[in-house]
């Protein structure tokens, strides 16, 4: 079953607005949340997300009363103390996007096996991912 994910934007100021809209057809979508413990360093979970079948993505570190004030690390594959392959700031309740239909690349680069999250905050959350991929 081929389920299509919407993605939109707009920016502008005053009268001068450059928006678009565009969907992206995945033969699987995975809605995954993990829960960000408060004043956790750290957190794993395993996880298995193939990069060469990846046509989407949005994370989100979602804080349900807008009470987040710090922003929250995610490592991928390895702990911030070792080496993770990569690391992303997430800014509470704001949402990062990509799709390969977009004109910039792919932020994921490579399989990911596990997460690691840091959640500085005095407030739990969730991390919120969505993913689109068309396995062969």
């Amino acid at each position: 079953m081929i389920s299509a994910q919407q993605f939109s934007a707009s920016v502008g100021s005053g009268g001068n607005t450059v928006s678009g809209s565009f969907s992206k057809d995945c033969t699987v979508v995975d809605v995954l949340e993990i829960p960000l413990p408060i004043s956790t360093t750290d957190d794993p979970t395993t996880i298995a997300i193939p990069y060469a079948t990846l046509e989407s993505i949005a994370m989100q570190a979602y804080f349900p009363n807008n009470d987040a004030v710090s922003n929250c690390t995610l490592c991928t594959n390895a702990a911030s103390s070792g080496s993770p392959a990569q690391t992303f700031t997430l800014k509470p309740n704001k949402v990062t996007i990509w799709n390969s239909d977009m004109a910039n690349t792919n932020f994921i680069s490579a399989n990911i096996t596990a997460l690691y999250v840091t959640n500085p905050n005095t407030v739990a959350g969730t991390l919120r991912i969505t993913l689109g991929r068309n396995p062969t």
